[in-house]
């Protein structure tokens, strides 16, 4: 999951800020990688919607998910609660390319999504070098 992540980023990149030596691809190139672009995003972003929301992230040869953030660094998992459910940690990482593709209806239900649900307030033992680089640098991003 994480190289596929790592793979969209880096050609979201390449399409926003291209290299001079791309220049000799014709407008007709760039516009098609873009639209490769947006459908690997949408792909991802849509299969994580359907199998995995509101959970942190999607397993996608079992189309189940995880829950990284209570999950990460833990070998027993009994200081969750029962009705723990993640923390849409997915989304949240999602929100700064829904931005970049133009997709505003989507943001916005995204964000009212994470403003009427998010909560932190779990007592759980986390990752702290993952949870702030995955929830708060990722909303940075946003502004």
């Amino acid at each position: 999951m994480l190289v596929y992540r790592f793979r969209t980023w880096v050609l979201l990149l390449l399409v926003i800020f291209p290299d001079p030596s791309l220049s000799h691809f014709d407008s007709a190139k760039k516009k098609q990688m873009r639209e490769k672009v947006r459908k690997m995003f949408y792909h991802a972003y849509e299969n994580y919607m359907t199998h995995a929301f509101p959970h942190d992230e999607l397993k996608p040869l079992s189309r189940s998910f995880t829950d990284s953030l209570g999950e990460l660094g833990n070998l027993k998992l009994e200081h969750l609660p029962q009705n723990y459910n993640g923390t849409a940690l997915t989304l949240i990482e999602s929100l700064s390319s829904l931005v970049i593709l133009g997709n505003c209806t989507e943001f916005e239900r995204a964000v009212l999504w994470l403003s009427e649900n998010l909560t932190f307030d779990v007592d759980a033992r986390v990752n702290l070098f993952e949870s702030p680089w995955r929830s708060c640098f990722c909303s940075y991003s946003c502004n």
